[in-house]
């Protein structure tokens, strides 16, 4: 029952930050993709580094993008692309076991290709369950383990280096002390921050490099800026491959594109993989692509480095819990706009953040700590033109907030939406045949 119990919890850990990536059917034109480049996961610069590459393990609806923010400080600190090794599995099935031998497999080419004895493992959330049970049998092939945000009934083998990292103001989880690991308390770290903090980072950094202080905390900013990511399936995480992800500049104050024509276009490999594109300091970018007849739009801001987890989620074979409720949820029209404000490496607090869209703040009860929200979903819920605030039925679950708000189509308009002071614009689109916009925060 215990262990039920903790998958039921974790099973909504994820969901809900990529859920609203979904919509039907729409009907923006494309070029299908005819002037595309062709991706290659195989594009990395020469580099070595003389370190013990790292495998991270992403929760319940995941994927290796929930590392971003470590990743890329492990780069500005000595480590090299090629040290990075990200494991997206399938989290839609309740028996994690299944994917133990994936897991097996992934690190055993790794330590194999880069004639290594040992790896070191960061596993957040429902991942941690995953990665209790790879050390059971694999404990020599693991240096040092992090056991981040995750469960407390579990127990590792004698003489596995364990380091378990708990948020201090993790409403999800909470905090707990594994016996026989160094627990450490992240102070007012949320569930995210557990493994998106600077914090969280340097003493992750030091565990693997006996004590050593990481010499840059802080992200910083690069003259030269090279972006990849993949594209995957909602929670199966199943690679999308043979899609076109067009680029198109935009007007930082409209969201609108400068340009009919993209920037830059990719087809993702037969791993998923979209890229390299170099992107221009402080542009603000769209990431267009259609799959299945579904269309999104996703709005970044500015990117301070290179960075290869952009990751954009499809709806997957729209099976199975999460394609029940948007069926029995989810409503689409041409009369308003769906727009989705995500905050991708930290929750929304009340009496710590705040969240506008158009100017106007979100009401208290939208952001309680105990919520836990990254998403928020704003669409006219009633289906009246009339906006109220109230909260939606996705409300009922962590993470995720659904608040009638009418945004009209029948003027092309930029909706506003603002985090602490970083503001990001998107055009209204008809929901039902133009698409719903994604505008991501990533700090």
């Amino acid at each position: 029952m215990i262990m039920l119990n903790c998958f039921n919890f974790a099973f909504f850990i994820f969901l809900s930050i990529h859920l609203l990536s979904c919509q039907e059917s729409s009907s923006i034109s494309s070029d299908g993709g005819k002037f595309c480049k062709t991706s290659s996961a195989d594009e990395l610069s020469e580099c070595r580094s003389g370190k013990r590459p790292i495998v991270f393990v992403h929760g319940f609806m995941g994927g290796g993008d929930n590392f971003s923010n470590m990743i890329q400080r492990f780069l500005e600190n000595g480590y090299c692309q090629q040290d990075i090794i990200i494991f997206d599995w399938n989290t839609s099935n309740s028996d994690v076991k299944s994917a133990l031998p994936e897991l097996q497999e992934k690190i055993n080419k790794v330590l194999e290709e880069r004639k290594e004895r040992s790896v070191d493992l960061v596993c957040h959330s429902l991942g941690g369950a995953l990665c209790s049970l790879y050390l059971q049998e694999n404990k020599d092939k693991v240096a040092h383990y992090v056991h981040a945000g995750s469960f407390r009934n579990v127990s590792f083998p004698a003489g596995v280096s364990v380091m378990a990292l708990w948020g201090g103001s993790d409403t999800l989880v909470g905090q707990g002390e594994i016996r026989g690991a160094k627990n450490v308390v992240i102070k007012g770290a949320d569930h995210l921050e557990v493994v998106s903090s600077a914090e969280a980072f340097r003493y992750v950094f030091e565990f693997f490099n006996d004590g050593l202080t990481p010499q840059k905390i802080d992200i910083q900013d690069s003259p030269d800026i090279y972006l990849s990511g993949k594209v995957i399936s909602l929670a199966e995480n199943e690679p999308i491959t043979g899609v076109a992800i067009q680029i198109y500049e935009v007007d930082k104050n409209t969201g609108f594109r400068l340009s009919q024509n993209p920037v830059a276009c990719f087809i993702t490999d037969s791993q998923g993989y979209w890229g390299v594109f170099k992107a221009e300091k402080e542009k603000y970018y769209e990431f267009y692509f259609e799959y299945d007849g579904v269309k999104y739009h996703y709005y970044r801001q500015p990117f301070l480095r290179s960075n290869f987890t952009v990751y954009m989620r499809t709806l997957g074979r729209g099976e199975g819990f999460i394609g029940n409720i948007i069926k029995s949820q989810a409503k689409f029209s041409d009369n308003y706009s769906i727009v989705v404000l995500f905050s991708s490496n930290k929750a929304v607090y009340l009496g710590r953040d705040k969240v506008f869209i158009d100017d106007t703040p979100i009401p208290d009860e939208s952001i309680i700590p105990e919520q836990t929200t990254v998403a928020f979903f704003f669409r006219d819920i009633d289906e009246d033109g009339k906006t109220s605030f109230k909260r939606g039925a996705f409300s009922s679950l962590p993470l995720l907030e659904e608040i009638d708000y009418f945004i009209g189509t029948d003027l092309r308009r930029s909706v506003k939406l603002e985090l602490n002071g970083k503001k990001l614009f998107v055009p209204n689109w008809k929901s039902k045949t133009e698409g719903i916009s994604i505008a991501v925060f990533d700090y």
